[in-house]
């Protein structure tokens, strides 16, 4: 049975920038995939209701900025 055939996990992080050391993390999803089931995903904001200065939100990640 190859890698393929087996259930896989993956994760998505939207964050305000591409460096580690100074990007915060404003959501994330999870997805699931494999094991004859039906697909799953989760989403979840970090920090929900927590301003993220306008300087920080990229376009792409679609969150509101303070």
């Amino acid at each position: 049975m190859g890698w393929h055939r087996e259930p896989l996990v993956g994760f998505d992080p939207e964050t305000t920038g591409t460096d580690p050391r100074e990007a915060r993390t404003v959501a994330g999803t999870v997805s699931e995939v494999g094991d004859g089931g039906r697909p799953g995903r989760r989403e979840r904001p970090a920090g929900p209701g927590a301003p993220v200065p306008a300087d920080e939100v990229p376009a792409r990640a679609g969150a509101v900025a303070a």
